[in-house]
């Protein structure tokens, strides 16, 4: 049910729920328990089962806000459950000189220390500009509403005064800046109820789920084109490997030659990167790189496993790839991988190769190997190195993954 039917807030006013209304959505029916006055409001309950801190702040900040949300961000710290935080805020007020430096710092700190310490939220529905701005850059996964959603150092209003007359105000900030451009936010929702929903969504795919045995599938068979070099859209096979209904795109607009989901297969929650090679062939560029390392850095914190599907000659070649610092986000993925709680599982489709190859960590012993008959895996590129031995057949794929993800019938290096 939208605000705009149930109380005369401010948010009502521009088509939104109320502080109070986004934690009562958010909460599995008669789960929630939810405290506070006016703009701030803190709930405790269930999602899907799993327990639950949130807050929703819907105004203006002053010190004393910002202190209270720092002893909500403590207690989530202690209770070490999920938080999830809605923010829709003005511009501080109050809050000018050390009294509020002070405060801001301190609420900061508080939300700083929840990294690793279990699945952390945030949701904005509205502004946060500013210092207030600092605080969705610590979230593990950020969503933005896509119209009324803003995230920036300080906006177009500054910008102009600076004589940037022409920028619109959504190059500061808005949903599709940081959806396709910087890629800080995860996912870009409609509506504020959408916004809930899929906060709850991505809840619920971290937790187990009992599914049904894997079956052989003739499907797999058909995904690739005969021609060797021809780009094709990995979305079908995600869609046969993750469980029926069971996966989610994050980043979708951002570094798009590599994707990135949250899955179940088998039951199990994981993290699947899967290449794009309708993409430049699905070779890895800078900001699939960062996509990916940003991704294998929440798994490492989720204690979830990783599944790569993967079609790539290897990396893009370009002077803008290199002032776009690729060799280092290349690098940088690969240093993610080994903080992985279990070694990934790897599915070579075509090829594997180059740069490519080392960042995704092919190389290392520990990474599950499986691959499709006729791929190629090494540091060459086109159609050079020899075929993958023992090759496994398309039709038992989702059988395989499985069977590696519990670390059986892994093929030996």
């Amino acid at each position: 049910m939208l605000a705009s039917s149930l109380s005369p807030h401010p948010e009502a006013a521009r088509g939104l729920l109320t502080a109070e209304d986004r934690l009562r959505l958010l909460f599995d029916p008669g789960s929630a328990g939810i405290e506070g006055s006016g703009a701030l409001r803190f709930g405790s309950g269930l999602v899907h089962g799993r327990p639950v801190l949130a807050l929703a702040d819907a105004g203006p900040g002053d010190p004393a806000v910002l202190h209270q949300r720092a002893a909500f961000y403590r207690r989530v710290a202690n209770d070490g459950v999920a938080l999830v935080e809605f923010l829709d805020c003005p511009p501080l007020t109050g809050a000018a000189g050390v009294e509020g430096l002070a405060a801001m710092d301190a609420c900061l700190t508080a939300r700083a220390a929840l990294k690793g310490r279990g699945l952390s939220i945030t949701a904005l529905s509205g502004p946060a500009l500013g210092p207030m701005a600092l605080t969705p850059a610590l979230a593990d996964l950020v969503v933005m509403h896509r119209a009324a959603g803003f995230w920036s150092l300080g906006g177009a209003e500054l910008a102009h005064r600076l004589g940037h007359e022409d920028d619109p105000e959504a190059a500061y900030g808005g949903a599709g800046l940081h959806g396709a451009g910087t890629g800080l936010a995860a996912l870009g929702a409609a509506d504020d109820v959408r916004l809930v929903l899929d906060i709850r969504r991505l809840l619920g795919l971290t937790r187990p789920r009992a599914a049904a045995l894997a079956e052989s599938d003739e499907a797999f068979t058909t995904l690739l084109p005969l021609d060797p070099f021809e780009g094709w859209d990995s979305a079908a096979l995600v869609r046969l490997v993750a469980d029926e209904g069971e996966s989610l795109a994050l980043w979708p607009d951002h570094g798009t030659a590599l994707g990135c989901h949250l899955a179940r297969i088998g039951g199990q929650p994981v993290g699947l990167i899967a290449s794009n090679p309708a993409q430049n062939g699905g070779a890895l560029d800078a900001a699939a790189s960062r996509k990916a390392r940003r991704f294998v850095d929440f798994l490492a914190g989720q204690g979830l496993a990783l599944v790569m599907l993967l079609d790539t000659p290897g990396s893009l070649p370009g002077q803008a790839e290199e002032a776009a610092g690729a060799l280092a986000e290349a690098a940088a993925l690969r240093r993610a991988l080994t903080a992985l709680p279990q070694p990934p599982v790897a599915l070579v489709l075509r090829r594997a190769q180059g740069i490519a190859a080392l960042a995704l960590g092919l190389g290392d012993a520990r990474t599950r190997l499986l691959a499709w008959p006729g791929a190629r895996i090494g540091l060459g590129g086109g159609s050079e190195g020899p075929e993958v031995p023992q090759p496994l057949s398309p039709n038992q794929t989702k059988r395989a993954l499985i069977a590696a993800l519990a670390g059986h019938d892994t093929p030996q290096r």
